[in-house]
């Protein structure tokens, strides 16, 4: 493995080389914001002076074309807002989108990298996992508003991380069955039950179910029956946590509710370019139902809802483009067979399963999690066209 790595190096150049380190730093520091956007800034410079050098190529994906269409859209909503610089101020997409192209080239520029970066992928779910575990079992349960954060600045970001890479290992699990990925499977999902969030456990749910039809489609009611038992034998904190989900009275519920309705009327009055990013907070309280729990909120918790009142309705196309071409790059992967089906199979379920999330939470509007998630497709799609792999890929030499 050594030799294999030694090797491997010896084929990059020095910047691609230092591209490469500064991209795997961030990707094990992912969790907090400031260290992976400073190592991402490093990364750049050295893949800039990479690419200039051609030493590297520009390495294309297909999901390239949805995030242009989100930033420019997001772009002319800032643009056109109230205070147009206090909205360009809250576009932080750029710097969360970047490292996919980053992470593409990388890849397509030395395929065996797949494997280093999605093995430090689960290094950092694993050591958040197991932080996230020991931080339950020493603080115990003090409510939901104490809830573990694995380390994260919040349990809703400590379960956005978690959630792609949970389902992507659970596809490897079953597929390869390799006693790491069952073992990631494992401990990833147990910390993700831990936090106590129904967003997450519903979008693995969903995650697990597409994986259970296209991969095991006769266990379906044997599986329903075996999580029916499990839900009724759950710990009371689970399960009176899974049935408030069905209570409209109950307080957060509600407030989700009354944020949703506030969405529809911002939406009906600012239908093309929405308030502008960052303008939700000061705006809710004039669209605010008598009976909403809270005077002000961060945002809609919603993924569509607050993406279209915010931003207007080409980056809520770009938001619906990303997903859908994501999903047809996975189920393209699965009719290749092998280990391209696997991770195509991977990119498909964290997909659906962060857009499932996305409905109850605004996990697109959270930078640890978007990161996250595009760097897995990095990994999920890399190669996926290889007759269009690199832009450019030119040797070391030329």
């Amino acid at each position: 493995m050594i030799a294999e790595a030694r090797t491997i190096l010896a084929g990059l150049s020095p910047a691609v080389r230092t591209a490469l380190a500064f991209y795997l730093i961030h990707l094990f520091f992912q969790p907090k914001i400031a260290a992976s956007q400073i190592a991402t800034g490093f990364a750049l410079l050295a893949f800039g002076y990479a690419l200039a050098k051609r030493e590297i190529g520009l390495a294309w994906s297909p999901l390239y074309p949805a995030l242009i269409v989100y930033v420019a859209g997001s772009l002319v909503a800032a643009l056109v807002a109230p205070d147009p610089l206090a909205s360009l101020l809250e576009l932080g997409e750029p710097l969360a989108f970047v490292t996919l192209p980053l992470a593409a080239s990388l890849y397509a520029r030395e395929p065996r990298l797949v494997s280093w970066g999605f093995g430090v992928l689960c290094a950092m779910a694993a050591f958040r996992s197991v932080q996230g575990v020991v931080q339950y079992a020493t603080a115990g349960h003090a409510g939901l508003e104490h809830r573990i954060t694995g380390g994260t600045t919040h349990v809703m970001t400590f379960s956005g991380i978690l959630l792609p890479i949970a389902l992507a290992t659970l596809v490897l699990a079953i597929d390869r069955r390799r006693w790491w990925h069952i073992a990631m499977a494992l401990v990833t999902v147990g910390a993700l039950a831990l936090t106590l969030t129904r967003s997450a456990w519903l979008g693995y749910a969903a995650g697990a179910a597409a994986i259970v039809l296209v991969r095991r489609a006769k266990w379906v009611p044997l599986i329903a029956a075996v999580a029916l038992l499990v839900i009724v034998l759950a710990p009371m904190p689970f399960f009176s946590r899974l049935v408030s989900s069905f209570d409209p009275q109950k307080s957060s519920n509600l407030d989700r509710l009354r944020m949703a309705q506030a969405g529809v009327e911002i939406i009906a009055d600012h239908p093309l370019f929405g308030i502008g990013p960052g303008n939700i907070k000061e705006t809710y309280p004039l669209y605010r139902l008598p009976d909403a729990p809270r005077f002000r909120i961060p945002h809609l918790h919603n993924n569509p809802l607050q993406i279209w009142a915010e931003r207007g309705v080409v980056p809520l196309f770009g938001w619906l483009l990303l997903i859908g071409l994501a999903v047809r790059q996975g189920w393209r992967q699965l009719g290749e067979g092998g280990e391209r089906s696997s991770w195509g199979l991977a990119g498909l379920v964290a997909t659906v399963g962060l857009a499932i999330a996305g409905l109850f939470e605004f996990n697109f509007g959270d930078a640890e999690v978007t990161m996250n998630w595009l760097d897995l497709l990095a990994v999920a799609f890399a190669t996926a066209l290889p007759e269009r792999a690199a832009i450019e890929q030119p040797g070391i030499g030329n």
